[in-house]
Formats: structure tokens, C-alpha cells, sequence
């Protein structure tokens, strides 16, 4: 190779090196919601604050585990009439992502419109070899920020979007990818605990337009005809659409809804994630929240064998403080615990692909819906209910005793916080 091109190479690995860097070394965004706003304010405020309108679910239904949330989401491919677009972050070679393609080719065969869009990291393992069938017939297969010469920069941008629209009058939304991870087909390992929801109504709208977004981006086709929106229907649970990509400074819409749901509970504030690494500003936002309106706040995290060590050690180190304030924080035991919402007051639900983390908070483009009614959130409070049982509570006096090599590697992937 010619000396003038290693060079430029030599520099362009220095140059994101120092960006690595910056970014590892950059402070958390602060974050502290001024003023209160009362309960029968809180769906326009956060509207406003969020700009992102109120649409109204004509229904919400939960699916906990693969084994519920595959079929009805392939039973809805099935009777999709016009229109079928599936974004996902982990799709991986398997026995049910073979499934998904077969009954997503045969609608692409009977003449229906299919856009299928992937993270190019989260399904590193897919190849568009797989989905031959599929494009042959007519469907469309991408994948979001693919490595390429030019697009290095973006590397760590990633889509953790995971939705399904059909005939952008139905939607599933949550947490699970396709893998053996969800279906019980890794061997002993147990599947993954996680929901998917399936919402109807205007609020599918706003799970359209998350697509259309992401679909731009990765193809350059806006999705803006008028039969891909049907007009929203105004009877139902008012519902927020929250769709999130980072800002340059760190900021997401994300973030602005869990901080400011955090702002208004009153009563308790129930966490479900997998990445449960909450930063300075939403750390002293639960302390307030607990110490000065007493406010009942429960955490559901993975357990020891569940998330990567690092990932794990940079989590429990910030359990003190909150455990001193009065939280209550539980490790989940049989599985990976990879559900992710948030209930607040027995009245707000906050669903989606979001886990508790500087990475989903400040770099991942990512999908929240926010219900604003008891239903829901009686549900995923069951669901938090029963996870409890097989779960190991955390006490202040047991983690202070924790050994000094895990006080060690706390602080060593602290480092890389910010990147979990």
C-alpha cells in the first residue's frame, strides 16, 4: 500500500480514537425537571414537551414470553390485508426466524407490501442470502447503519427499535427480537422473560411514523402516502408515541419522558429492565422523589448470570445510595430478565424498547409508548408482581459487605458506563 494511504488510514484510526475517547470521557448530561404539573395536566405537558402528539389506544394487550408473543405476532402477519413493516434489533438465525421469513414471503407473494429493516450490529448474524424468497417476491431487506468506509462514524449509533405495523392499524411493540434467546431453543438455558405488547387505534400512528423514520434513513423511501397513516381513531387510553434518537449534546425524548414521569410520581414508581444504570441526574430525581413526597420506588434487574460482568458491576455500584434512600431493588434468578417498563402511580405505563441506561438514554434510537390509564398498568404491575417471587431482594447492610474485588472492577468498568 502506497505510504500516502497509510497515512490517511493511520489518521482516520486516530481521529476515532479521539472520538472514543471524548465520548467516554464526556460528562452525563444533567438533568433536573423544573416545576410541577398536576395529574390532569401531565398527558398535554409531556405532550408538549415531548412533541409528539396524543393518540388514544383502542386496546393494549400484553404478551409475556416467546411463546406467547411469536404466535400472536405471526398470526397477525398472517391477516395483514395491505401492508406489513417489521423493525427489529436482533434477528438471528433460528428455527422461529425461519418462520417469520416464510409467512413474511408468502405475503410478499400474495401481492402485500413488505419492508423488513434490521440494525446491522444487533443482527450481525443475518445475511440478505436469507431473505432471497423474500425480495424475489417483492419484499424490501435492510439493514441500519451497516459498516461501510464512510458511515464508520455512526458504528456506534445503533437501532434497538423493536416494532411491528400491519396495515398501520395494528402494532406490537417491546423488547424481544427473533432468536432462540425468547423461544426456549438454546438447550438448558431458559428463555429470555420478556413482553411484547399489540396496540390498536390512533396510537399505531406514531409506531408508523417510527418506522417511516428509520425507513428513511436506511433507504432513502419516505413512506408518505396517505393509506400508510388511517385516520386515528379518538376513542381509548391516551397514548404518547415516543420515538428517540440521541441529540448532539446527549439529549433524547427518551430521557425527557422517564425524567419527567420520575418528576410527577407520587405514590410508586415500579422499574422493570435489564440495564438498570441510572445516571447522576436520574439518580437524584428517584432520591428526591423517595426522600421528600415518600414516593415507594422497586427495581426488577437481572441477576448474576444474566448480563455481561462489566455490565453487571457498573449497575450494583450505584445500589447504595439508592437503598439508603428507601428503594427497593430486586435480582431477577431464573433468566435473562430483558422486559423493560416503567409504572407510575398505578396510572402511567411506559413501554418499549428502552432499558435504564446511558446507551438507550443518549446514543440508541429507540421506541417508547406511554398509556396513560389503570389498566395497563394493573397488568405490568401484576407481571412485576409474580417475577418477585423468584427474585433475590437486596439489602443495604448485604451489599455494603460485598467483596473488595467487586468494588475493584466496579470502578474499573466504570469507564465504559456510558457506552452499557
Amino acid at each position: 500500500m502506497d505510504i500516502g494511504l497509510w497515512i490517511i488510514a493511520g489518521l482516520l484510526a486516530l481521529v476515532e480514537l479521539s472520538r472514543l475517547a471524548a465520548a467516554l470521557a464526556r460528562p452525563e448530561p444533567p438533568y433536573r425537571v423544573l416545576g410541577d404539573a398536576p395529574p390532569e395536566r401531565l398527558v398535554t405537558l409531556l405532550s408538549s414537551m415531548l412533541d409528539t402528539p396524543v393518540h388514544h389506544a383502542a386496546s393494549v394487550e400484553g404478551f409475556r414470553g416467546g411463546d406467547a408473543f411469536y404466535p400472536a405476532q405471526l398470526e397477525a402477519i398472517r391477516r395483514a390485508q395491505r401492508s406489513i413493516h417489521l423493525n427489529v434489533y436482533i434477528f438471528h438465525p433460528c428455527m422461529m426466524a425461519d418462520r417469520y421469513v416464510e409467512e413474511l414471503t408468502r405475503q410478499a407473494e400474495a401481492g402485500l407490501e413488505v419492508r423488513v429493516l434490521l440494525d446491522a450490529f444487533g443482527s450481525l448474524r443475518m445475511t440478505k442470502r436469507r431473505f432471497r424468497r423474500l425480495m424475489a417476491a417483492g419484499g424490501q431487506v435492510e439493514f441500519y447503519h451497516p459498516l461501510r468506509w464512510h458511515s464508520w462514524p455512526l458504528v456506534n449509533h445503533r437501532n434497538h427499535q423493536n416494532v411491528l405495523v400491519l396495515d398501520g392499524e395494528t402494532a406490537f411493540v417491546g423488547g424481544a427480537g427473533v432468536s432462540d434467546y425468547w423461544d426456549g431453543g438454546r438447550g438448558k438455558r431458559p428463555p429470555w422473560n420478556d413482553t411484547m405488547f399489540r396496540i390498536t387505534g390512533g396510537a399505531v400512528t406514531g409506531l408508523q411514523a417510527a418506522f417511516a423514520e428509520n425507513w428513511l434513513e436506511a433507504t432513502g423511501e419516505l413512506l408518505g402516502r396517505e393509506r400508510d397513516y388511517p385516520e386515528p381513531d379518538g376513542d381509548g387510553a391516551p397514548t404518547l408515541t415516543v420515538n428517540s434518537s440521541p441529540t448532539h449534546g446527549g439529549s433524547t425524548r427518551a430521557r425527557v419522558l422517564f425524567q419527567r414521569l420520575l418528576r410527577a410520581s407520587r405514590e410508586s414508581v415500579l422499574i422493570t429492565t435489564p440495564y438498570f444504570l441510572p445516571d447522576g441526574s436520574a439518580r437524584a430525581e428517584m432520591i428526591r422523589a423517595m426522600r421528600e413526597r415518600g414516593v415507594k420506588i422497586e427495581v426488577l434487574a437481572p441477576g448474576r448470570s444474566s448480563v455481561p460482568f462489566f455490565t453487571r458491576r457498573c449497575s450494583r455500584r450505584h445500589y447504595g445510595e439508592l437503598l439508603q434512600a428507601g428503594a427497593k431493588i430486586h435480582e431477577y434468578g431464573p433468566a435473562m430478565m430483558h422486559a423493560k417498563a416503567m409504572v407510575v402511580d398505578g396510572v402511567w405505563t411506559a413501554i418499549g424498547s428502552t432499558n435504564f441506561d446511558p446507551r438507550s438514554f443518549g446514543i440508541n434510537d429507540e421506541i417508547n409508548v406511554a398509556v396513560y390509564g389503570p389498566e395497563l398498568a394493573q397488568t405490568v404491575e401484576g407481571w412485576f408482581r409474580e417475577d418477585l417471587r423468584r427474585s433475590r431482594n437486596i439489602e443495604y447492610a448485604q451489599w455494603r459487605r460485598r467483596p473488595l474485588t467487586e468494588r475493584l472492577t466496579e470502578l474499573m468498568s466504570s469507564i465504559f458506563e456510558r457506552q452499557q
